[in-house]
């Protein structure tokens, strides 16, 4: 069974391909202008799971607050999942409070698996956000964050995903993370590793 946006946009897989240009590169793509087809999406950045950290300075919580600040410039959807909250605490305060109450496009959304892929999709629906490209921080990188974005991919397929290296981070060994990130997205088309530099690209389109 097509889903709405798969069933819309038809066979348009190799076209967005094609507007995509290089993954490797940082180039914005037609989906990140302002108004675009893009959502920014905060992985569990919640209190339980960042308050035991060995190396504070691993926390990407200012990465993501200029991702959120860069999205409401550019009137991004923003989707905010957390990881069974009732038990494991909300997201932490620097966040919420640039948020809640100050941008009409934002949604936060409870999940209990490690991919939110599901509710952030239902989200995306309710709220008319777009859904050509998706830009996803938070932790954990190598489970809850890249779960998320493959299961995106998976439950649409004309969906495109950045992972934004500055805002997405893991506990213990962040290169090692991003060794196996890498090694699980080697043969997708439509998922890369990006710089938030691809920003001054985007405020250029």
């Amino acid at each position: 069974m097509k889903t709405r946006l798969s069933a819309t946009m038809g066979g348009a897989i190799s076209a967005r391909a094609e507007l995509w240009n290089d993954l490797s590169s940082s180039v914005a793509s037609i989906h990140e202008v302002a108004g675009g087809d893009t959502t920014l999406v905060i992985v569990d950045m919640q209190d339980r799971f960042l308050s035991n950290w060995d190396d504070p300075s691993q926390v990407p919580t200012e990465a993501i607050l200029r991702q959120i600040q860069q999205a409401m410039k550019m009137g991004w959807g923003i989707v905010l999942l957390e990881m069974k909250p009732w038990r494991l605490g909300e997201t932490i305060s620097p966040i919420v409070e640039l948020l809640e109450g100050k941008y009409s496009r934002f949604v936060r959304r409870s999940k209990q698996t490690p991919s939110g892929a599901k509710e952030l999709l239902e989200a995306c629906y309710e709220n008319g956000f777009g859904m050509g490209l998706f830009r996803i921080t938070g932790v954990y990188l190598d489970a809850c964050v890249l779960e998320t974005a493959l299961g995106v991919l998976e439950r649409e397929p004309a969906s495109l995903v950045r992972l934004m290296q500055e805002g997405c981070s893991t506990d213990i060994d962040v290169r090692g993370a991003w060794s196996w990130v890498m090694q699980q997205i080697r043969s997708s088309l439509r998922i890369a590793i990006s710089s938030e530099r691809i920003d001054s690209e985007v405020e250029a389109s």
